[in-house]
């Protein structure tokens, strides 16, 4: 998975979290990683998922931040 991301207009810093499924969807694992989106430009993010992954969640952690501005998401190999 790789994506840009930034905090939204003058909001200050969100944390994003990534979870995944290997089974379209009914079951979600959290990959463990917690990004700390904190600049007001773009950055890319890049992580890498197991095998066999069919599904890619990518979620602000709630209570954590505010709005989050997502660019350039690619998903796949």
């Amino acid at each position: 998975v790789q994506f840009d991301a930034a905090n939204y207009g003058n909001e200050g810093p969100a944390q994003v979290k990534i979870e995944y499924s290997t089974d379209a969807g009914t079951t979600w694992i959290d990959s463990g990683i917690t990004l700390n989106i904190t600049t007001l430009t773009l950055q890319t993010y890049r992580v890498t998922l197991p095998a066999g992954v069919k599904r890619v969640a990518i979620y602000i952690v709630p209570n954590t931040g505010n709005r989050v501005c997502f660019d350039n998401i690619i998903l796949g190999k």
